[in-house]
């Protein structure tokens, strides 16, 4: 699956959002890295709302132990890490190290 993913993010042009004309091949190339970026942004990025309310616990509280201090870590960490960790470490062929590379580089 990691591999799969890897090949078809790769296999879209290697030219960025911003440098895109609107055409109808393009535009749909276009919306699926949009998508893909949208997707990584929404559903894997750091909960800010999260992060906030666990930093006014702790104040409230004075609560700074190990424990609660790992918890704000591992908030702060974008959920996307971890998957972009799990793909360089399963995608065959240095797929993961290219799919990260260009999505990097865009």
């Amino acid at each position: 699956l990691t591999s799969n993913l890897c090949r078809a993010y790769l296999s879209l042009p290697n030219t960025s959002l911003s440098q895109w004309r609107k055409g109808d091949n393009e535009q749909q190339q276009v919306d699926s890295k949009q998508q893909f970026m949208r997707v990584l942004l929404d559903e894997y990025a750091t909960d800010i709302n999260e992060v906030s309310s666990t930093m006014k616990a702790m104040q409230s509280h004075s609560s700074f132990t190990d424990k609660t201090i790992r918890r704000l870590r591992d908030l702060c960490t974008p959920q996307y890490e971890r998957t972009f960790q799990y793909i360089l470490h399963t995608a065959n062929d240095d797929l993961g190290v290219a799919f990260m590379v260009k999505l990097r580089q865009e």
